[in-house]
């Protein structure tokens, strides 16, 4: 289907979706009218048999038979986010790299660059479309692997993050969302779609590195669990001097340094023996900075894989930590300020 046609399908869906007195924001009426549309998803299959090559996954016999799914593995779903696309340096392809290298897991990696290009209504109508689709996979697998939902966890930045909210609101008893500074606009303010929450999933974690003044990510608490790596708004790697120049575009690389920074800080974490973000849960960044959170009579966590659902604990709990400003981010003492 041409790119043409795909865009004029998608306005239709706008439109037809915002044309309402009350807007509707469940997924089911946006999918209704777009059953058509070919929106060329790609599951990419990585295992620990093939790490490299991956298998084209998709929701019939033919590729279960074509593709090395093993039912028994953990399955992790990575989801890049707005305007990103797949290269050798990409996080997420450096993410499937380590998984495979220390666990044995089915890798996913969802490739939906046919659908997260500007304009941003477009890119946020299609969130609700590919996480849909994903949702079929999971089902279509369920029935016919075996594969227990519970094992299945999304990993998704910005408008991935977003997607993974999508399929995880269509997929029951879904394990894991981890939202890797889920993207902000149309999700949050004044919110067009249902943005990712702690409802989605079994456990919802988020690490949330930008807000929309500094960045593009949502900064109020949506998950169970809700990291803050330097308080969360904005990060010492990037540089801040770009966010006041008259250039729009090193403006533009300021914001897009501090939102692409959680995707950075769950690849470290993935190493467990190597790299432990210790947070300790806290009221406000300024609270914390103060001393009023010490570990010792506060609740703490891991940010990213080692992250935990503490029983008892109320959703949007929030947890911070100070990470370096340089790789590797993390400190050895993640409670106290640099």
């Amino acid at each position: 289907m041409s790119s043409c046609f795909l865009f004029l399908v998608t306005v239709l869906i706008v439109l037809k979706v915002l044309d309402a007195s009350a807007i509707d924001k469940s997924i089911e009426e946006i999918v209704q009218y777009s059953e058509d549309v070919d929106i060329s998803i790609q599951y990419l299959l990585y295992t620990p048999d093939t790490p490299e090559q991956p298998c084209f996954l998709e929701p019939n016999p033919d590729a279960l038979e074509r593709c090395p799914f093993n039912s028994s593995y953990p399955m992790k779903i990575l989801i890049f986010g707005f305007q990103e696309e797949l290269s050798p340096d990409s996080a997420f392809i450096l993410m499937k790299n380590k998984f495979l290298a220390l666990y044995e897991y089915n890798v996913i990696i969802v490739n939906w660059k046919c659908c997260n290009q500007p304009p941003v209504i477009l890119a946020a109508v299609n969130t609700q479309l590919v996480g849909y689709d994903l949702s079929q996979l999971i089902k279509y697998l369920e029935v016919n692997t075996g594969l227990d939902p519970e094992n299945v966890h999304i990993i998704g930045q910005s408008y991935g993050a977003q997607v993974a909210g999508a399929a995880g609101r269509n997929t029951p008893n879904l394990g894991r969302i981890t939202g890797l500074d889920p993207g902000a606009p149309l999700f949050s303010s004044i919110p067009v779609f249902t943005s990712l929450s702690y409802n989605d999933a079994n456990f919802v974690d988020v690490i949330h590195t930008s807000n929309l003044t500094y960045g593009f990510g949502i900064y109020d608490p949506i998950g169970d669990v809700n990291f803050y790596p330097n308080g969360g708004a904005r990060q010492p790697q990037c540089d801040p001097s770009n966010n006041k120049s008259q250039s729009y575009e090193l403006m533009l690389r300021y914001r897009n340094c501090n939102h692409q920074s959680a995707p950075n800080f769950f690849l470290q974490s993935i190493n467990t023996t190597e790299c432990l973000f210790w947070s300790v849960n806290c009221d406000s960044y300024d609270d914390f900075l103060d001393g009023q959170c010490p570990p010792g009579s506060s609740l703490v966590n891991l940010m990213g894989l080692p992250a935990k659902k503490i029983p008892g604990l109320s959703p949007k709990s929030k947890f911070y930590q100070m990470a370096g400003n340089q790789f590797p981010y993390y400190l050895k003492n993640g409670y106290e300020p640099l």
